[in-house]
């Protein structure tokens, strides 16, 4: 997946909510193993942010870049199928999200449509 953030920017870190899985804990591992990639070009010339990434469990998590990243793509890639319900990416300490896409936290699951902010694109 592939987030658009318009123009280049100092990306700082990621809120990620992935799949819950079901009572027998099975799925959970279409959220976890993520490599996320902030970069000019949207692909995997693009410096890693955070490898090893595990977002499941249906709650929201914060993952901090390794390094201070730039660029306009934020990708988040996996070998394996994935399931992202929300993500959020932050700029510097302090400052307003650059882009979220997802559902209303507030709204049941089945109820939630999707949003879009910020002129924050993706595609898959």
């Amino acid at each position: 997946m592939k987030l658009d953030l318009g123009e280049s920017k100092v990306v700082e870190k990621l809120e990620l909510v992935g799949r819950a899985g079901d009572e027998y804990g099975t799925h959970s591992d279409q959220s976890s193993g993520w490599t996320i990639r902030v970069g000019d070009h949207g692909d995997f010339s693009d410096q890693v942010c955070k490898s090893s990434v595990d977002v499941s469990g249906g709650r929201v998590e914060s993952i901090q870049c390794d390094n201070r990243m730039v660029g306009r793509y934020v990708t988040i890639t996996s070998s394996r199928w994935m399931v992202l319900c929300e993500a959020t990416v932050f700029g510097p300490a302090g400052r307003s999200f650059l882009c979220r896409i997802g559902a209303a936290a507030h709204t049941p699951l089945a109820l939630r449509p999707p949003i879009v902010q910020h002129e924050c694109w993706y595609q898959y």
